[in-house]
């Protein structure tokens, strides 16, 4: 038995694409990580509060920003004291989506894949384990 944990699924209209929102882009340090419902960003120098004012602008709705240091005082990323990377790893900023939202960024010579069922975020859905049990 195995288990992992659940999706949403998402429409057209919930599907952000980063790279139609060059004002965001160019705060950024380069390619966003994490899922398509958790998204951490790494930031140039000096953009934070350009950042910050362009993503309640054009994602307001779509997204709750956070900081990683609140994340990680929330127990996001599980008890204990965390890797010394990973503070790191999770970049100047994290954008939660709401809701059924997604984003996704196309890198330059990459080939445009987008699912349908995504994970990673804070919905009942996502956070739930299926369980299935198989009698004999």
């Amino acid at each position: 038995m195995t288990a992992d944990h659940g999706h949403v699924d998402t429409d057209p209209a919930d599907r952000l694409t980063l790279n139609d929102y060059p004002e965001l882009t160019e705060c950024l340090d380069g390619p966003v990580s994490g899922e398509p419902r958790t998204v951490y960003c790494h930031l140039k120098s000096g953009r934070a509060r350009r950042f910050e004012g362009v993503v309640e602008a054009v994602l307001g709705g779509a997204v709750e920003l956070q900081r990683p240091e609140d994340l990680l005082a929330q127990g996001w990323y599980g008890r204990g004291a965390p890797h010394p990377r990973v503070r790191a790893a999770l970049g100047d900023y994290v954008l939660v989506l709401r809701e059924r939202h997604a984003i996704y960024q196309r890198l330059p010579g990459e080939s445009w894949h987008v699912q349908v069922g995504v994970h990673g975020g804070l919905s009942r859905a996502e956070l739930q384990v299926p369980l299935v049990i198989a009698g004999t």
